[in-house]
This record gives C-alpha cells, sequence and structure tokens, in this order.
C-alpha cells in the first residue's frame, strides 16, 4: 500500500491555481454547484501541490471544476489535501485527472428522488429543501411520489424513458383531478420519451374516452337507445334536441343517444314522424362514410386545438425557447410588411438603400426591383438589435401625420374649421414622440413645445393624458374644487366654486 504524503490544510483561494494542462477542456455549468458550495461549503478537498514557479502558491491535481465553482459561490478559502510536488512531473498530474474523472459518477434520478424523501422524512420542509437544493416546490413534491410510490411513471423516469416535467404534469392531473383510473390509463398509454405536447394530447384523448365510457355504461343501465350513424345529418327524419336535460329525463322522453367521434359526451335526437308514409331515402354507404370522415377529422381538430394553445402559452413562457435570431426575423418581416411609400422611404434612410423609384419602369420591372430591395432590407434589418427593431416597427407603425405644421397637435375634439384636418394628435403623434424622447433620446425643439402648448390652450376641457409635457395651469381644471373639464371664459374658478365665494364668474 502506498504510504500517504498529504496534510489538510485551509488554503486562500487565491493562491490555489487551475492545472494549466487540465483534461477537462470544458468545465460545464457550474451554476448548481456554485449554490451548493454557497449553501453547505466545499466537504470534499481539493488535491493540490506547490506551484512550480510561485513560491507559497499551489496547483490544483484533482478537483479544478470545484475550484472554479468556488470562485464563482464567492468563496475565500478552500479545504485541500496538500501534497508533495510530483516527482513524475505532467503524468502523475494527466494519470489523477484520468482516474478520478473517469470515476466520477452523478447521482441517478432515483438516487436523487430517494434523497428527496429521506430529507421530509428527516423533517426538513418543501421550502428549506428547496433553498438548498435549488428545486421548485412542484419539483420536490413529484419526487418525493417518486421515490414513495415506484409505480409504472417511477419506473419510467428512473430508466429514462420518462422526463421530470412530463412526471410532474402527470401527478399534477391525479392531484387535481382526484380520478386514479384516469391518471393509470394515461400513464399506460403514454408513448417511451413523450414531450409535453404528445402527454396532454394523450390526457385529453384519455379523458374523453373514460368520460365517454362511463356516460356509455350509464346509458346502459338506464336502458336508451343508440341514434342510427346518419341521425345528425339526416334532418328530415331526425331533431336534435338541445335541451339540457339529464340523462334519465332524455331517456324518458323517448330521446336517442349518438356520440360524435371521441366525444365523451352525448348528443340526442328525436325520430320525426313522417307526414305521409313515404320512408325517406336512406344515405347510401359512400355518404355514411364521408360523413363520419367529416366527424372524425373535425373532433380530432377540436382536441388539437386546445392541445395546441397549451404548447404555444408553454413556449412563450420558456425564456430559451424563442431563438433571438428567430424574433429578429419575424419584427424585420413585419417591418417590411407596410408597403407604404413614405414608411420605405423612412425604411431606406435607416439602411442607407433608398427604396425604388418605379417611375420610369414597367409593372414587372418594378415588382422585380421592389423584390430585390425588399430582400437586402431583410438582411440588414436581422441584424440590428431586437429593441431596435420593435422601436422601428412602432415609429412605423404610429407614422406621424401633418408635424410640419400646427394640424398635427391639434387634439382630437378641438373644433377648428381653418385647420380642415381629422387631428391625428391622440391616434399617431402623441404616440410618436413617446418613442422619439423615451427610447430614441431626442430633445423636444422650442418650437415642438410652443405647439404642444398652444393646441393644450385651445381646449380648457382637454385630456391631461394627452399633455405630452407638464401644462399645469394652462386652465381646464377649477383651480377652487379641480373640476374638470369646465369653459372658464377668462375665470380661474367654475360656477359653482364662484356662487359658493359670492364671486360672479
Amino acid at each position: 500500500m502506498p504510504k500517504f504524503e498529504g496534510r489538510l490544510e485551509v488554503l486562500s483561494i487565491s493562491a490555489v491555481h487551475q492545472h494549466p494542462d487540465n483534461i477537462r477542456e470544458d468545465l460545464g455549468d457550474l451554476t448548481q454547484l456554485a449554490a451548493e458550495l454557497k449553501t453547505i461549503g466545499l466537504i470534499s478537498p481539493l488535491v493540490v501541490y506547490p506551484h512550480p514557479t510561485r513560491a507559497g502558491d499551489f496547483v490544483v491535481q484533482d478537483g479544478n471544476r470545484r475550484r472554479a465553482a468556488a470562485v464563482l459561490a464567492g468563496l475565500t478559502e478552500v479545504p485541500c489535501v496538500v501534497l508533495p510536488e510530483p516527482t513524475r512531473g505532467a503524468k502523475a498530474d494527466v494519470e489523477a485527472m484520468l482516474t478520478t474523472g473517469r470515476n466520477h459518477r452523478l447521482l441517478s434520478e432515483a438516487e436523487v428522488s430517494h434523497g428527496v424523501q429521506t430529507l421530509l422524512d428527516l423533517g426538513l420542509d418543501v421550502t428549506t429543501i428547496g433553498k438548498k437544493l435549488k428545486m421548485s416546490r412542484t419539483e420536490i413534491k413529484a419526487r418525493a411520489k417518486l421515490a414513495e410510490r415506484k409505480d409504472e411513471l417511477a419506473h419510467a423516469f428512473t430508466t429514462g424513458t420518462t422526463s421530470l416535467d412530463v412526471v410532474q404534469r402527470l401527478y399534477e392531473l391525479e392531484e387535481k383531478s382526484g380520478d386514479s383510473e384516469l391518471y393509470e390509463r394515461t400513464v399506460k398509454n403514454l408513448p417511451d420519451n413523450a414531450d409535453l405536447d404528445q402527454v396532454e394530447k394523450v390526457i385529453v384523448t384519455t379523458e374523453a374516452k373514460v368520460l365517454g365510457e362511463r356516460n356509455r355504461a350509464e346509458l346502459n343501465e338506464l336502458g336508451a337507445e343508440e341514434a342510427p350513424m346518419h341521425a345528425p345529418w339526416a334532418k328530415s327524419t331526425w331533431e336534435e334536441i338541445t335541451d339540457e336535460l339529464g340523462f334519465a329525463e332524455h331517456h324518458e322522453a323517448g330521446h336517442k343517444y349518438y356520440f360524435d367521434y371521441q366525444s365523451a359526451v352525448p348528443r340526442w335526437f328525436l325520430e320525426k314522424e313522417a307526414p305521409e308514409p313515404v320512408p325517406a331515402p336512406e344515405p347510401s354507404a359512400e355518404e355514411i362514410a364521408d360523413r363520419e370522415e367529416q366527424i372524425r377529422l373535425t373532433q380530432a381538430l377540436a382536441t388539437l386545438s386546445g392541445v395546441r394553445t397549451k404548447s404555444v402559452v408553454r413556449r412563450l413562457q420558456d425564456r430559451q425557447q424563442v431563438r433571438d435570431t428567430d424574433a429578429r426575423e419575424i419584427m424585420a418581416k413585419r417591418i417590411l410588411s407596410f408597403e407604404d411609400d413614405s414608411r420605405d422611404e423612412l425604411i431606406g434612410m435607416i439602411i442607407a438603400n433608398p427604396p425604388v423609384d418605379g417611375a420610369d419602369m414597367d409593372g414587372d420591372e418594378f415588382e422585380a426591383a421592389d423584390a430585390k430591395w425588399r430582400g437586402n432590407a431583410l438582411k440588414f434589418l436581422v441584424k440590428l438589435p431586437l429593441a431596435n427593431l420593435v422601436v422601428i416597427h412602432e415609429l412605423l407603425e404610429f407614422e406621424p401625420v401633418e408635424l410640419d405644421n400646427l394640424a398635427g397637435f391639434l387634439r382630437s375634439t378641438v373644433e377648428r374649421e381653418r385647420y380642415g384636418y381629422k387631428r391625428p394628435w391622440q391616434t399617431r403623434n402623441f404616440n410618436f414622440y413617446g418613442l422619439l424622447v423615451n427610447q430614441l433620446g431626442y430633445q423636444l425643439d422650442s418650437a415642438e413645445v410652443e405647439a404642444m402648448e398652444y393646441c393644450a390652450k385651445l381646449e380648457p376641457g382637454r385630456n391631461h393624458e394627452l399633455d405630452f409635457l407638464d401644462f399645469t395651469g394652462l386652465g381646464g381644471a377649477c383651480q377652487s374644487c379641480g373640476t374638470e373639464p369646465f369653459e372658464p371664459t377668462g375665470a380661474t374658478i367654475c360656477t359653482g366654486c364662484a356662487a359658493d365665494e359670492g364671486e360672479d364668474s
């Protein structure tokens, strides 16, 4: 047995250096390990030896990843086993790295779940465990169930054929529905390596199947009759009953039930009395088959609709799901979709490439040249930061109108016939200035400030939410009670306040 020549010391982390020839090229994500070290400290000491060129410093032989995580966690000291400098040089270092690196084994998912359950059994609450292990409450509860139950779902998770988020969703289904049969059948119907979209679809279809079977059993117990396949569209001989009645009430009234494809709830029909004893023509086999196909597709699409919505919502909640490049391309295409001359002119200024002037072109020539310009514009725009693209889109959305004259600053309720314009301040220009000032740091010119103030004065009873600047004191509100709007006509208080004070306003 080789003699152990090391000694245990607590060293300043600044004196412990990562091995310059560490064979582990990628240390990986250190976030979780750093959080662990910050919580419970470094339990497994680093193995170090004296630095060959820096007196008093050390080189890590084993534990480079733990050292990097300790730095990330903000530790200032670390426990170390200090060995003599290797007599075999780099050979000994590489051998140590290979040995420990290959022998380290992560806990299996089952072992993690067992550990969580053990902590709960020892009296730790969910909140404390979550803080220490950086786990959500949902994950802790799911892992505890996995360790406790060891059912088919737990086996699938342990063997790697089901992910933790799927386990959490299925345990949530069991808890909220309180229906063990629904849970068990959903687990049984689940394909290996199913993602959440597939899980949601299996849940919806299994729910419908379980409820449908239970409803059919109840109908059979009542002795209710089933309507023929063609009842829903043979309107001349069958009438659909839409009254909200129980199964027993429908049965007593002589109604017959009908289940659409994959539907859990029956529809009810009543056979009409023919006015003449002439039987209505029965639909052909082809018509019945076509109708069945329509019903099947309609029900399948209806089922998928809810699953698709949940899938979209989950992806939007996932910060890593939508790539920045995809989002920039979407916004760039939106910017180019306006296809308006004045907006294209602004885009041309932004990309330093003016839009096509088709004055001397025929239709086909202009269309080809414009398509080329838009392609080049798209290539330029997708390279801009996403925030810039959002602001550009909003600027185009709120394209200013008549800001080169006073009409562009008029409020929506002011009537001034001499301007003869629909006053775009409320619909466009107010928001346009918000983007300029708040997002792009534009400094208002004195002429713009005066124009805003002038138009605010024209409307004593104005909506103050449309005051881009603070125009307090311009009128429009009683200086005594604050009532607005009112027509001051030179007075500073409203008629009511003037009467109370004995003044003639």
